[in-house]
């Protein structure tokens, strides 16, 4: 599914606008705009620029999640249509509160979330203590962390981890990882296996192709017979490389080839 490039983190948008829409680049990835971005002397419309409220002002270069930046940008739309009415999107910090802590058994399953829990409910009626201990969850499951996959998902509003759900943002929702993937052909995903081909284009999963060819990279790295079923399953963009012999000056032909090759070496030449 599409994802942000792994070097988000160092890019910087060149808007020349107010960054009012999605066309910005740390807008549409759930990042804060940068000193080094374009928009600087502007009014700066980025609504992660508020991402230190949330996640405390040592971390508000943290990234929302894909969905939690499609929720923001769901809460300006409908502020922005409604503005008199109560909005399905609420990104209020006590809205938020109410959504993260919904889920009673996903906090009684583990240790650390219902000690965190019980401090919580402990904290004084000061709001900026409550929010500094609240802004800890914030950071867990509304923000992109590379060494604790869970998070919060607003599709499916409850808590998940990337290893079993992962939100498009082509589609803006949340699919499960072993069966979805999304064609980038159709700009859909598609919901029923990763080996299954796109009942639209024919096309399939990159991810898919991918473990396919790997396996034969292996085969011929190793320089053992290709099962002749490995590349009738890896598709017609794998057959069609391994066709083509002008890759290289050297005989690129499978070890299959070679050896029935050897054993019916044709009739002799006169």
């Amino acid at each position: 599914m599409p994802q942000a490039p792994s070097d988000i983190a160092a890019h910087s948008c060149a808007c020349k606008d107010a960054c009012s829409s999605r066309r910005c680049l740390c807008r549409r990835w759930g990042g804060r705009c940068k000193e080094s971005c374009k928009c600087q002397g502007l009014y700066c419309g980025n609504k992660f620029l508020t991402n230190g409220l949330y996640f405390g002002e040592a971390h508000r270069n943290l990234r929302a999640t894909h969905c939690f930046a499609d929720y923001v940008e769901k809460a300006e739309t409908l502020d922005n249509r409604r503005p008199h009415h109560d909005n399905d999107a609420d990104i209020s910090v006590s809205n938020l509160k109410s959504l993260l802590l919904a889920d009673h058994n996903y906090f009684d399953k583990s240790d650390e979330l219902r000690e965190w829990r019980d401090k919580l409910y402990k904290t004084g009626p000061d709001f900026e203590d409550h929010l500094i201990h609240l802004r800890w969850l914030f950071r867990l499951g509304l923000s992109i962390s590379e060494s604790d996959p869970r998070f919060y998902s607003f599709c499916l509003k409850e808590w998940t981890d990337q290893n079993t759900h992962r939100h498009c943002a082509v589609c803006k929702r949340c699919c499960p990882v072993k069966t979805s993937w999304h064609c980038s052909v159709c700009r859909q995903c598609r919901h029923d296996g990763l080996y299954v081909a796109c009942y639209r284009c024919g096309g399939k999963s990159s991810a898919a192709m991918s473990e396919k060819e790997k396996e034969i990279e292996f085969w011929r790295s190793e320089r053992i017979e290709t099962p002749s079923d490995l590349f009738e399953a890896a598709g017609p963009s794998v057959r069609a490389f391994d066709d083509d012999l002008s890759l290289s000056g050297i005989d690129v032909r499978t070890s299959i080839e070679i050896r029935n090759d050897a054993s019916n070496p044709g009739p002799a030449v006169p």
